[in-house]
């Protein structure tokens, strides 16, 4: 026997909602000034705001990475590619601003491309003085899509144990949680933390 069951992989990230408070975030961090920056003194780059070492984001929700420092003369920000490159604009894809963030906005499946979406950046901030670069950062963007659950018969003898198993598309396995198996439509056994028995895509029921 073969059944079916419909949902939607869902990672909820914000993108517009955020924008504003962690674009304010920076201006604040940039208003701390570090010693001797009042008086002139030149400095050579550093850090106030590293970005991450990974990013993950729905394509329905986009996200943005930050990336601030403090340098005198006032330092450029700029990200770069995995082999290097400077990072520029794609229209609709990827968007870099002036004060050092990276956007990647909401996007269409269709228009989901691997070099933008599932690769590393990193930010690099240079004056006159040096420059720095920040560690690498893996991004990586999914698509929300329609999948299908599996799940079949299992026969067994009585008094012997019966194993239960699921199985989802390759691309959704790693973004679903097992919260509970339903039982005749009405009672949910649900994972027991003590013991190994209650994995994620299997059930084991014993004859105890």
């Amino acid at each position: 026997m073969h059944k079916r069951y419909n949902t939607f992989i869902h990672i909820p990230l914000a993108y517009k909602e955020t924008r504003m408070l962690k674009s304010l975030l920076v201006i604040l961090l940039l208003a701390i000034m570090p010693p001797g920056t009042m008086s002139g003194e030149r400095q050579g780059p550093h850090f106030i705001l590293e970005p991450p070492p990974r990013i993950e984001f729905a394509n329905s929700t986009g996200a943005q990475i930050e990336c601030a420092a403090h340098a005198s003369p006032k330092p450029k920000i700029e990200w770069l590619k995995n082999d290097g490159s400077r990072v520029e604009k794609i229209a609709g894809l990827r968007e870099v601003d002036l004060n050092g963030t990276l956007y990647f906005p909401p996007f269409s499946g269709e228009l989901y491309r691997q070099d933008v979406h599932d690769t590393i950046y990193q930010c690099r901030v240079s004056n006159t003085l040096g420059s720095i670069l920040s560690r690498m950062v893996r991004v990586r963007a999914v698509v929300n899509q329609k999948y299908e659950v599996q799940m079949y018969d299992e026969y067994v003898i009585e008094g012997n144990t019966a194993v239960f198993r699921f199985q989802v598309p390759i691309y959704a396995s790693e973004f679903i949680i097992v919260t509970s198996w339903v039982e005749g439509g009405l009672h949910n056994l649900y994972p027991n933390t003590d013991t190994d028995e209650f994995q994620q895509s299997t059930l084991i029921l014993s004859n105890s």
